[in-house]
């Protein structure tokens, strides 16, 4: 036979001469449309999200609306209908938002985002802001929006307090209220009442939920943590919506069972993405800052957004930039709210405050009672704190440490009652100074029916009274009088005292009153009004019968104290008294 023919040599691939069918029928196109003048068409699939996303919030219509518009704070991808829509919050139909992620993965940025976004779109006649940061203060520019009511940091611990109680007492008044009036929710309430009648929603930022956590759980054991879970809990109900930042500590435990939604940033372990209800082939090979995964179904792929930022730039001072921007544009519109519809606030209390600083707080001040005395600024909204002698009297303490302001907390108070402005008229005193004491310069001045040392006697106490009917006796050193004869002098004061209109002020180191059961000193503690100045163990509480946290830091500048009245504490600057020549 013949030889079988030699196998055929392979085409070069890289010579280009192999015309697939593919490539024919792909040359032909581009043939054709060159040919028809049709240029490049766009891509059918989506091009990936972008690594930053600037936002432009819509502006408010203005004025109170019923429902308030949801509040977009991102983008997020559609790849199953080839679309993109906004990444928003529903303050309406929505709850409690979550967002979890490691440090620089855009939590701070992102509850910036929102509250400039919300501060933009919403009018502060519907939504109050309130903000806990304990992060590195990213939300501290947030107060100068009008939306805003206060933001804390967690080494403010009483302001902290504060506002957990302020919005507590509001959410329970809010239950009352809307009970009585059969609403079932808050979006009855302001579909149903005038535009000046409707409450408006509350929203509540926390930044690094693990920071506040390791700040308070030790404190009080733990109270303060457990008001946040209870106010997130009965919150809801009620117009309260939060929005939470942290680790994957907000994803397991008690806290995780409040939060309706959770979106999750970029973790510093793969594995903390299971917390979430996230497979690890779910997580994108890339996170940038700011870019979130949210769990929408089982068996669905999590839907991908991108958070937005308030300007082009990244940087921390552009974004504050942008955001003060938007906090002027809402004051220029807004003007100052009537005091009805302001956001609650928790005031700063001052490092100093003066007496005619402290009673300018307030110039519409009436006091209840010609017996009302200033004794400092304090309060939630900062106002001039004073102490009513005739209804939380007869008697009142003033307990501290040596040199921790008692004979200046007393002069103030000797003060406002001298002062013809005040409660309506002079209330003549007397005073009694064991000791040197700055009581003494007010001897001589109109008013003052006497001042008494160590060695006066009942019958110079008696003397110094006279008909007075209306008056004040105020001790210094108190507890130097203590077993003498004018102690049981000083009891009568008390003991008439319920008939008629006097008191009795003294002040003494915290120790030394707390000491005695019986004599004027005791007497004067059972009224549970008073100040401790100074306050540097839990057992000072002790002088009013009062329970303080045990690893609670309640000291501070000269003349920070608690407030007690009748039982009820709060803190206070003291007053520094007017010079004596005005």
């Amino acid at each position: 036979g013949r030889p079988l023919p030699g196998p055929r040599e392979a085409p070069d691939d890289a010579s280009g001469d192999t015309v697939t069918d593919l490539a024919a029928l792909v040359r032909a196109v581009e043939d054709a449309a060159r040919r028809a003048g049709i240029g490049r068409q766009p891509s059918p699939w989506l091009s990936p999200l972008p690594e930053r996303v600037r936002l432009e919030p819509r502006t408010a219509a203005g004025g109170s609306v019923v429902d308030v518009p949801a509040i977009p704070f991102g983008v997020t991808d559609l790849p199953s209908v080839q679309s993109r829509e906004p990444l928003t919050a529903d303050l309406v139909k929505g709850g409690h938002l979550y967002l979890a992620g490691t440090s620089r993965s855009g939590r701070s940025t992102a509850l910036r985002t929102f509250a400039g976004s919300l501060a933009a779109g919403c009018s502060p006649f519907d939504v109050h802001l309130y903000a806990i940061d304990c992060g590195a203060g990213a939300l501290l520019p947030m107060v100068s929006l009008p939306h805003c009511g206060a933001v804390v940091t967690r080494d403010q611990l009483d302001r902290c307090e504060r506002l957990l109680t302020a919005l507590g007492a509001e959410v329970s008044r809010r239950q009352q209220l809307l009970a009585e009036a059969g609403f079932a929710s808050l979006s009855e309430q302001r579909a149903a009442v005038a535009a000046a009648d409707r409450l408006p929603w509350m929203v509540l930022l926390l930044d690094r939920w693990e920071g506040f956590v390791g700040a308070f759980d030790s404190y009080d054991y733990g109270r303060l943590v457990d008001m946040a879970l209870r106010l997130l809990r009965e919150g809801a109900a009620v117009g309260l919506r939060a929005v939470f930042t942290g680790d994957r500590t907000g994803l397991t435990g008690q806290v995780s069972t409040v939060f309706d939604r959770r979106l999750v940033l970029r973790m510093a372990d793969p594995n903390d993405y299971g917390y979430a209800g996230l497979q690890e082939r779910q997580v994108p090979a890339s996170m940038p800052p700011g870019r979130v995964l949210e769990v929408v179904a089982p068996g669905v792929p999590p839907r991908e957004s991108q958070i937005g930022l308030l300007a082009d730039d990244p940087s921390g001072t552009a974004q504050v930039a942008a955001l003060q921007d938007i906090a002027r544009a809402a004051a220029t519109r807004y003007g100052r709210l009537p005091r009805g519809r302001r956001p609650i606030h928790v005031d700063e209390l001052p490092v100093r405050a003066t007496y005619r600083e402290a009673m300018e707080l307030d110039p519409d001040f009436m006091p209840p009672s010609a017996l009302w005395s200033l004794v400092g600024v304090g309060g939630d909204t900062l106002a001039p704190v004073g102490v009513d002698l005739l209804n939380e009297g007869p008697g009142f303490v003033v307990g501290g440490p040596a040199r921790s302001g008692r004979s200046t907390t007393l002069r103030t108070i000797a003060e406002s009652l001298l002062d013809p402005a005040v409660a309506g008229g002079l209330v003549p005193v007397v005073l009694v100074t064991p000791r040197r004491s700055p009581l003494r310069m007010l001897a001589g001045r109109r008013g003052v029916l006497g001042l008494l040392t160590a060695d006066s006697t009942a019958e110079d106490l008696e003397d110094a009274i006279g008909s007075e009917h209306r008056y004040a006796v105020l001790v210094d050193d108190a507890e130097l009088l203590d077993e003498t004869e004018l102690d049981d002098a000083l009891r009568d004061v008390l003991r008439t005292a319920r008939d008629g209109e006097h008191a009795l002020v003294v002040g003494g180191t915290t120790e030394d009153l707390g000491r005695g059961y019986r004599g004027f000193i005791a007497d004067a503690r059972r009224s549970r009004s008073g100040v401790l100045l100074s306050v540097d163990s839990p057992d000072d509480g002790d002088l009013f019968g009062l329970r303080l946290p045990r690893n609670a830091s309640l000291g501070g500048p000269a003349g920070r104290g608690l407030f007690v009245r009748q039982g009820t504490t709060a803190q206070i600057q003291v007053a520094l008294p007017p010079p004596l020549n005005g």
